[in-house]
Order: C-alpha cells, then structure tokens, then sequence
C-alpha cells in the first residue's frame, strides 16, 4: 500500500470534500405522471432547484405567473426540466399548460426565507 505524502493527502480530503458538497445540493423532484404530479406541494430553500420528471405517455409544460424562473418549456415523455428558484419567502403556485383546468396537475413550491442557507 502506498502512503501519500502531504500534497496528495491534502487533494485528496479537497476532492472529498467536494463530493460531499455536490451531493448535498441535489435537486427537489416532482415527477409527472397520468395521476398527475407528486409531490403537488414541494419545499426547498431560497436558490436551490426543483425537477420536474415526465413519466407520462404524454409531454407537459409547467407554468407559474407567480414565479416565472419555474415555467418549463415542453417535457416530452421521459425527459425532465431542472429550475433555480429564487429568493424566498414566497410560494410558486404551478400547472400544467397543457391540462389547465386539471387540479391533479397543479402545485405549489414553497422557497424558505432569510439568509442564504448553503449547508445541506
């Protein structure tokens, strides 16, 4: 076994600690599907991202007059569509273009307050 020296022990704990952060800042899901999207109440703090997945055998576009950074463009079947939200507090109200009148495929998002919060 080969014993780094202090160069390589400290590139190493770097790359770790890197890992750890990239892992931690994973995006809020909410997949989208024939029943409609789960979860419809998301939460997620003040500059992080939602992921909205497409299950469906039909393509989706995601919509908010509340929070334009949300609205999608077309999310064909399969595909999926990453958003930043931004600074909170405040609740994104969601639907789906292309079933507007349908409650199953309408939400919220409700981004935290305060400072900045960049620990996991």
């Amino acid at each position: 076994m080969k014993i780094l020296d202090g160069t390589q022990r400290v590139a190493v704990y770097c790359l770790l600690a890197l890992s750890a952060c990239a892992s931690s800042f994973q995006p809020t899901i909410a997949q989208l599907d024939a029943g409609g999207v789960t979860p419809a109440a998301l939460s997620v703090k003040p500059t992080r991202d939602v992921e909205f997945v497409n299950r469906d055998a039909r393509p989706h576009q995601i919509y908010s007059s509340d929070c334009g950074e949300v609205s999608s463009t077309v999310i064909r079947p399969g595909e999926q569509y990453r958003a930043t939200v931004g600074l909170g507090p405040k609740v994104c109200h969601f639907q789906d273009l292309f079933e507007p009148g349908a409650s199953k495929y309408r939400g919220t998002i409700a981004v935290g307050g305060g400072v900045l919060d960049w620990a996991p």
